[in-house]
Formats: structure tokens, C-alpha cells, sequence
């Protein structure tokens, strides 16, 4: 009970200064190279139309450039919902125009889905992270939220000035990989940043003390990297 408490109070203060709790969900998707310069041209029709300006979500579209075998994927888009509300909307597919119908046509031609997943941000700033075009993706399977959170808590505090970019703990909700239930995303601005931040944080004490409280109540699933290539509608 005073781990659960504990949690409650961890989402109460991450969550202090924001009007609502957000929502994502991503599609992992293996887009045909022939078809890659269309797709994400009729993308680009889509959402920089008038119709696709009034989308309610933030849309990202990613290229992965490094992954585990349980990550078969070229592609991720990725929509992000500013609250619960907003997710009703789901689910109505293309816009009904001519950018719309080009969209659906190419998804049908080139683009093969692996997976749909519904997620919810824990530790998460849009209006940082999704300016990062580099990031990393560890795939947790969580058995102790509240530890895990606590330890993340610490880790980011005692890292931010070792580091370009944030970091970030989102919780999975439907759709998930056997055994996944959170996700662990380090972002910078590019992939050198990352790598020379990662090189300062994996000898820190504060990483040595994240690894000691989590590693006996979560496991590594998978990991993926990849960078955002097209950005609508950024909050």
C-alpha cells in the first residue's frame, strides 16, 4: 500500500503542470523502399491541408535505423493526444479528400503493419521531446511501477546536465509486445549528442543507482533507435 501511494503521488507531482493527461499510439509499420518518397509526400498532403490543420493530434512520422529481431519495423507514426477526450476521435481514418484517398491507396500498396499500440505518457514534456530528432527506445517489462518510477525520478534529476535531450517513461496500455508494459526513451538532438551523453551517464554513480533499484523489478524486452523525419501539427 505505501509503494502504491507512493506511485500515486509520483503521477500527482509529474503531472502537477499539465491540464490533462496525455495519450499516443503508434503504428510500427515496414514501408516498401519504392513506395517510402510517396508515402511521405501524401503525408505531407495530408496534414499540411486545410482538413489535415484541424487534426486534434501531434503526429510524427520516425525512420528506424537500429533495432532488436523482436523490432521488425522501418517506419513508425506516432499521434499524440493533449487528453482522453481527444482519443473519441479515433479510429475515423483518413481525411475524405483527395490527399486522404492518396494516403490510403499507398498504405495499402506499400505499407505492412506490425503492430498498433496505445500508450500514455508518465514523464514526458511534447514540447522538448518531439523537437529531438534522435532517439532510443528500451521496451520495459515492469513488475514494481512505483520503484521503477522512483529511480527514473532520480536518474533524470541527476543527469540533466550530463545530457542534450530529455528522457522519458511512458506506460503501455493495449497493444503491446508479450511482456512489455513500459517504455524507457532517451531523445537529442542528434545521434553524436546521444552518444556522447550515453558515454557520461552509463560511469555515473546516479546510473550505478538506477541500475541497483531497478534491475531486481524490471527486465529489457527490446530496443529500438530511430529519428523523427516529419512533424505535424507540434503542440
Amino acid at each position: 500500500m505505501k509503494k502504491l501511494l507512493t506511485f500515486l503521488l509520483f503521477l500527482s507531482l509529474t503531472f502537477s503542470n499539465a491540464q490533462d493527461k496525455g495519450y499516443w499510439v503508434c503504428f510500427n509499420v515496414n514501408v516498401d523502399p519504392q513506395g517510402q518518397e510517396a508515402f511521405v509526400k501524401a503525408l505531407d498532403g495530408v496534414f499540411e491541408s486545410e482538413i489535415g490543420s484541424q487534426f486534434p493530434f501531434t503526429v510524427t512520422l520516425n525512420e528506424i535505423m537500429f533495432a532488436s529481431r523482436e523490432n521488425k519495423m522501418t517506419h513508425q507514426l506516432c499521434f499524440l493526444a493533449p487528453n482522453a477526450e481527444v482519443m473519441d476521435a479515433w479510429g475515423s481514418g483518413p481525411p475524405p479528400n483527395a490527399e486522404g484517398a492518396l494516403v490510403q491507396m499507398l498504405f495499402e500498396q506499400y505499407v505492412d503493419f506490425e503492430d498498433s499500440i496505445l500508450g500514455s505518457p508518465l514523464i514526458f514534456d511534447p514540447s522538448v521531446a518531439l523537437n529531438m530528432d534522435y532517439f532510443t527506445v528500451w521496451q520495459l517489462a515492469v513488475q514494481d511501477p512505483a520503484t521503477v518510477a522512483s529511480a527514473f525520478v532520480q536518474l533524470d534529476k541527476a543527469t540533466k546536465k550530463i545530457r542534450t535531450g530529455p528522457l522519458g517513461l511512458h506506460e503501455a496500455i493495449a497493444g503491446m509486445r508479450g511482456g512489455v508494459t513500459h517504455y524507457f526513451v532517451a531523445r537529442a538532438p542528434k545521434m553524436s549528442e546521444f552518444l556522447n551523453s550515453r558515454e557520461k551517464i552509463v560511469n555515473s554513480k546516479a546510473f550505478m543507482n538506477y541500475i541497483t533499484k531497478t534491475r531486481p523489478v524490471s527486465d529489457i524486452i527490446g530496443n529500438f533507435s530511430g529519428k523523427i523525419i516529419k512533424r505535424y501539427n507540434m503542440p
